[in-house]
């Protein structure tokens, strides 16, 4: 799944200057409550929630707040490279300077899981993160995004080539080994 079908370049946000995790949630959910004509608090509050049940910080300097909400009708997301890394209660206890917030339908929670796993996906590569981290813009991070989707794609064609190599491979055993005990017979 390509992260621009959920993510727009002007949900984006290169540099944000927060001081701690409570205000970066509140920023993410105001850009998103702007993308879904949702007032802001509303998607705070949902984020929040989301949260109460356990840190969305997943090591490494990333976070993945999300929440499912009834008013929203398709995947959305914000993403942000902080500042100044921020405490964030993640899981190995470092601080929090990329944050991937998602916004999901409340229905189709596949779909919701899809779209989750493929933005930790992402950023679980450390190369990805390193040059999210460089990255001085926002069309930057964008492309991005984008150059990791193309190389996903190629490498899953690269390994169907394979593996269909490789069923060819076997097929043509098979028939080495039914000529061979044809020819004993």
């Amino acid at each position: 799944m390509n992260v621009s079908e959920f993510l727009a370049l002007r949900d984006v946000l290169v540099g944000l200057d927060v001081t701690d995790k409570t205000a970066l949630l509140q920023r993410l959910a105001q850009q998103a409550a702007g993308e879904l004509d949702l007032k802001p608090a509303d998607v705070a509050t949902a984020v929040f929630e989301r949260e109460k049940l356990g840190s969305t910080g997943t090591g490494a300097g990333i976070a993945i707040p999300h929440a499912r909400m009834r008013q929203v009708t398709r995947p959305i997301g914000v993403f942000a490279r902080l500042k100044k890394a921020v405490a964030f209660d993640a899981i190995d206890g470092n601080a929090v300077d990329l944050a991937f917030l998602l916004l999901l339908p409340a229905s189709n929670e596949g779909r919701h899981l899809s779209v989750l796993a493929s933005v930790a996906r992402k950023l679980r590569d450390v190369a990805t993160q390193a040059r999210l981290r460089k990255a001085d813009s926002a069309a930057k991070i964008m492309k991005r995004f984008e150059l990791d989707a193309e190389q996903t794609d190629a490498i899953l064609e690269l390994k169907l080539y394979r593996l269909a190599r490789l069923e060819i491979l076997v097929i043509q055993n098979e028939l080495a080994e039914k000529r061979k005990r044809a020819r004993q017979i």
